[in-house]
């Protein structure tokens, strides 16, 4: 909980804005899959819970602060929004996307197995 509050404490405007943006893409990546019929209902929501468990964990392992740290630096320079704070913003929402749609196979994978399991278990 420590982090949490010195996160919070220290520009909460900035903490606001990096962390409605990332909703806004989740929730934009939702809308986009389930209109096109990408993936099943289950994995959609199983996605759901998948992406909300690596934001927690990418959250503790101090992602958004890095995040906060290079806009701080990017706006010192000229430009420097555009050519340091949009790509390193860019690819670390690729990256969680990518590890979600990735972690939400493997677990949609383990998911039958441990059904097997438990139905030979209450035999």
């Amino acid at each position: 909980m420590d982090n949490l509050f010195s996160f919070l404490g220290k520009e909460p405007l900035i903490t606001f804005f990096l962390l409605y943006a990332i909703y806004a893409w989740v929730k934009f990546i939702a809308k986009n899959i389930s209109k096109r019929n990408w993936f099943s209902e289950k994995y959609i929501k199983t996605m759901n819970w998948v992406f909300g468990f690596v934001f927690f964990f990418a959250f503790l392992g101090g992602a958004l602060e890095n995040l906060k740290n290079e806009l701080r630096l990017s706006l010192q320079d000229e430009a420097g929004l555009f050519f340091s704070f949009l790509p390193f913003f860019i690819g670390m929402v690729i990256a969680a996307t990518a590890i979600t749609i990735l972690i939400t196979y493997l677990v949609r994978l383990i998911i039958p197995f441990f059904k097997k399991i438990h139905e030979k278990a209450n035999k």
